[in-house]
């Protein structure tokens, strides 16, 4: 993969990291997700999503243990975080939520490889070839 390509997709998983820190660290507007259950599923969604990036830009794949761990445990921080906050609270569901998400990225990795536009995005025949050696 182009150094250059590799870089600007790295940079966005990070920007996408940094949201889901914003997001759940800054205050939330009234009426935000009013829908009962939503937050979960947002949760989930943001969760799964930076993951399965993440996950698609390692080469060696047995460092893929190592990344779902560390995006586990870092949900569960933020969680911890958001206590300690006067607008927020932290949440074992919302944290269970983060960490479904997080192992469904790791579990949908083969299908998410094999989808012609991902491989191209993300150059994952030159990653294979470097798995193998």
């Amino acid at each position: 993969m182009k150094t250059k390509q590799r870089k600007v997709l790295w940079a966005i998983g990070w920007a996408g990291l940094a949201a889901i820190f914003w997001l759940s660290l800054a205050p939330l507007p009234e009426g935000t997700l009013a829908v009962p259950g939503s937050d979960k599923l947002a949760h989930f969604l943001a969760w799964a999503g930076v993951s399965l990036w993440f996950l698609l830009l390692v080469r060696q794949r047995q460092q893929h243990k190592f990344w779902v761990l560390a995006f586990i445990l870092t949900g569960g921080l933020i969680e911890v975080a958001q206590s300690f906050t006067a607008y927020r609270s932290g949440d074992w569901l919302d944290f269970a939520a983060n960490s479904s998400g997080v192992l469904a990225a790791w579990w949908a990795l083969p299908v998410a490889m094999a989808l012609a536009p991902v491989a191209r995005l993300f150059q994952l025949g030159t990653i294979a070839k470097t798995d193998e050696g």
